[in-house]
């Protein structure tokens, strides 16, 4: 189980941002004795989601005429 901080560490960003993914529930987290942790297989699951939505932006889109 990773802290916020360690999550936030890891991926280069703020612990803000963390905290709005685990709100926005785009991140599972856990609270445990009133801290949040964040397991690496939910760490994981969310990177993979964002690198699928990353690519879906990046793929040219089919024109409809």
């Amino acid at each position: 189980m990773l802290t916020v901080s360690e999550v936030a560490n890891q991926l280069n960003v703020s612990r803000a941002l963390i905290y709005r993914e685990v709100k926005s529930k785009r991140l599972s987290a856990y609270r445990i004795r009133g801290r949040i942790r964040i397991s690496t297989m939910d760490l994981s699951h969310y990177l993979t989601q964002q690198h699928d939505r990353s690519t879906d932006v990046l793929r040219p889109q089919k024109k409809h005429f």
